[in-house]
């Protein structure tokens, strides 16, 4: 059986606030809307009801679409391929002229690049973000770079993107 989760319980998975926490003792506390709240609130996302909730996680959401990019990507060592999700409007997506620059800026001073064809990528996603069509293409970037921090880089002719 699926649970129905309520709009704050979703913006708080989408922020990393967990349902559910483990006392010293090994007892489990489940959170309260209350506590969900207050925690949202320490984060800097008010929240008094559930349909604000909902427009706070649809904000937050479209916001990180406008970016491009995740901010952050984790890559295990020894990880063949890494998939790299980008955010494009669906019609520089579906471009088959439309090509994007990456370049990658290694921690250790190494410096690769390439060029993406958006439309030759799989579609993983879409949503309408102020009336315009967007779509979530992975690109999957083989020979990832050894463990550290690292700087991806995304350009298309009209703006640039980083990770």
């Amino acid at each position: 059986m699926t649970v129905k989760q309520s709009s704050i319980e979703k913006l708080c998975d989408y922020v990393g606030i967990i349902p559910v926490y483990t006392d010293i003792w090994g007892r489990q506390h489940f959170l309260t809307d209350d506590t969900r709240r207050a925690l949202l609130a320490a984060m800097g996302i008010e929240v008094f009801s559930e349909k604000e909730a909902g427009r706070k996680l649809e904000e937050l959401q479209d916001g990180q679409w406008l970016k491009g990019l995740p901010p952050v990507m984790v890559v295990w060592e020894n990880q063949e391929i890494v998939n790299i999700e980008i955010f494009l409007p669906a019609d520089q997506a579906e471009n088959d002229s439309s090509a994007l620059r990456w370049r990658l800026l290694e921690e250790h001073g190494r410096n690769r690049e390439g060029e993406i064809r958006p439309a030759d990528l799989a579609v993983s996603s879409s949503r309408i973000i102020g009336g315009q069509k967007w779509q979530s293409v992975v690109y999957p970037l083989s020979d990832p770079p050894p463990p550290g921090y690292h700087r991806l880089y995304i350009e298309s002719m009209e703006k640039g993107w980083e990770a």
